[in-house]
């Protein structure tokens, strides 16, 4: 499973990074930078304002301006370079293309 960017939901089950905006009692609203999602989780108080996280779970709505996830885990991955993380996710998604398509097909 690779993860997705939140506008890009729509259902069954996802992985998910983004920046905790909110912590609430069980569950956890997270921002990365293309739109919010809401995720249930029944240890979401261990999170902080501000931190990075990966959640799995499976989709609970996906309306154009809401996402909520039933979260399965989530990890607190704040020590991670992002931005190195999208690049290697920009080669993943490229070499699939390719290999999809052939050597020549993109």
């Amino acid at each position: 499973m690779y993860w997705v960017k939140i506008k890009d939901i729509r259902e069954g089950e996802v992985a998910v990074i983004g920046v905790v905006l909110n912590v609430v009692e069980n569950y956890l609203v997270i921002d990365d930078g293309t739109s919010r999602a809401r995720v249930y989780y029944d240890r979401a108080s261990q999170f902080n304002l501000k931190d990075i996280v990966l959640a799995v779970g499976s989709v609970i709505t996906s309306s154009a301006e809401f996402k909520e996830i039933q979260g399965y885990a989530i990890a607190n991955i704040s020590g991670i370079d992002i931005s190195l993380m999208r690049d290697v996710e920009e080669v993943r998604r490229e070499v699939e293309r390719m290999l999809k398509g052939g050597m020549n097909g993109k």
